[in-house]
């Protein structure tokens, strides 16, 4: 495990991602170091955020901060895990909401590729926070010690759904009595469609979106535009069933399948980069409690 402690000084300036400078390193290290199946997802991610065009970490972002700052008030985050990260960004936010009492706060990030966990790495450099990383699965690893505050951003999505509740209750035995669950989910319309025309179009969407600010491509433009659609069609076993309404109430039901106490959730509007292509309905994030 690889730890990393930041030494901003108290009052130092709020926490911003370099993502110009992030982004192609993060292209870099997918090359060299993904997998096939998460290469194109890493190597393209902060380029779409860069663009405008991609919700995610960017839309719930206010909200993520102002729960987390909650959760400090009503007991100091000493230990917080991450299960899962595509970059740095919900590792920013935790760094964003804790501010300098970050210095006292240890956030574990934990995922089966090396590439976001050495963005986390990165980043943290400049943050009043220390961050350590661990590669693994999260159906088989564990932080070392119990967790005030776990946060899943996205997670389900990319596992089948029948794992989705044993997931939950396994990583509930991460927390502490107390301890605090906050699973971010995207509300998509069901029937999301993952064809090679949206996919183009989406990818034409990305292009413009990074010549309007001036952010160079890594490689020539029909290199990455056909990376862009191969991602688009990567299959996410984990989207919502298509006779589901996408309300999310389906994911704070699972909490409390898992054990967990369900506390509220929290509806977030979509953010400016969620447009008619990929059909999205804001996110939804579940608050809940390990008993």
């Amino acid at each position: 495990m690889r730890d990393t402690t930041a030494g901003l000084p108290a009052g130092s300036a709020p926490v911003a991602e370099d993502l110009r400078t992030l982004a192609p390193e993060a292209f870099r290290l997918a090359l060299e170091r993904c997998h096939d199946h998460c290469r194109n997802y890493h190597a393209t991610w902060q380029y779409k955020r860069l663009a405008g065009t991609l919700g995610s970490v960017d839309t719930d972002r206010r909200a993520l901060v102002d729960l987390i700052r909650a959760a400090h008030a009503r007991r100091p985050l000493r230990r917080v895990a991450i299960g899962g990260a595509v970059d740095s960004g919900t590792t920013g936010i935790c760094a964003e909401a804790l501010g300098v009492d970050g210095a006292g706060t240890l956030v574990t990030v934990l995922d089966l590729c090396p590439t976001p966990l050495a963005l986390c790495e990165l980043a943290a450099r400049d943050w009043p926070l220390r961050v350590a990383t661990r590669v693994g699965d999260l159906r088989a690893v564990a932080p070392d010690e119990p967790q005030d505050l776990l946060l899943l951003h996205s997670l389900l999505r990319h596992l089948p759904v029948e794992e989705h509740r044993p997931l939950l209750e396994r990583l509930r035995g991460w927390l502490r009595p107390g301890g605090t669950l906050l699973l971010s989910m995207r509300l998509d319309t069901p029937g999301h469609d993952r064809g090679e025309r949206i996919g183009r179009r989406r990818g034409d969407d990305v292009l413009a979106g990074l010549r309007d600010r001036a952010v160079p491509l890594p490689e020539p433009e029909d290199r990455f535009l056909d990376r862009l659609v191969a991602e688009h069609q990567r299959a996410r076993p984990g989207l919502a069933p298509a006779d589901e309404p996408p309300d999310g109430l389906r994911y704070a039901r699972l909490a409390e399948e898992a054990g967990f106490t369900l506390r509220y959730r929290v509806l977030v509007p979509p953010g400016p980069g969620a447009g008619a292509i990929y059909r999205e309905r804001g996110r939804i994030v579940v608050v809940a409690e390990a008993a």
